[in-house]
């Protein structure tokens, strides 16, 4: 079957009815073992067969990552709330466990670079972070557990990629540039 054929089988017993670029990452994430190394889902393999579900499922999480990694911080913003505001917890809540419990560790694809997961992780800090304040500020009632060094920090965080997309149009461009002068300097 086609990469095209085998992506919309993937879409359509998986990630359709899924709006948030994240949830769709957290849904293909789910479905690999890193004990096997193979990503596995028992409708998809129905349709597709067995060898060619790994296959399908591994390009589209790679799709979809790299659809989020080209989001901008705002974008990103936006789909984290998406997300978090279907669950069944309020949006305070859910940002305050995932500021703990850090879900979204396990929805890296395991092709992705070391300076992508990076930059992954921290953008998502700094929207839990932004998206804490905001919802605290919001929420007078709420015991604001965030001290201002921490939200001078989350928002210089904010500011520096604010800037390095401005100047460059995107930060994962800006890293892997930084990243690829780092290994020509390395290399001499």
């Amino acid at each position: 079957m086609e990469n095209q054929d085998s992506i919309l089988v993937v879409w359509q017993e998986i990630l359709a009815g899924v709006f948030s670029v994240l949830g769709r990452m957290a849904c293909l994430a789910h479905c690999y073992d890193p004990r096997t190394h193979c990503y596995t889902h028992d409708k998809v393999a129905e349709r597709l067969g067995i060898d060619e579900t790994d296959g399908a499922l591994r390009r589209a999480h790679k799709l979809v990552w790299t659809d989020w990694m080209r989001g901008s911080l705002t974008e990103q913003q936006s789909d984290v709330c998406l997300l978090l505001s279907n669950g069944s917890k309020e949006i305070t809540q859910a940002v305050a466990t995932w500021r703990t419990l850090r879900p979204f560790l396990k929805f890296v694809p395991p092709s992705a670079e070391l300076i992508e997961r990076t930059l992954f992780i921290s953008n998502l800090e700094i929207v839990l972070d932004l998206l804490h304040n905001q919802h605290c500020y919001n929420n007078r009632t709420e015991h604001r557990s965030q001290t201002i060094e921490q939200t001078a920090l989350a928002n210089s965080k904010l500011l520096i990629l604010t800037r390095i997309q401005r100047d460059t149009g995107n930060p994962a461009e800006a890293s892997q540039r930084g990243h690829a002068r780092q290994v020509r300097f390395q290399g001499r």
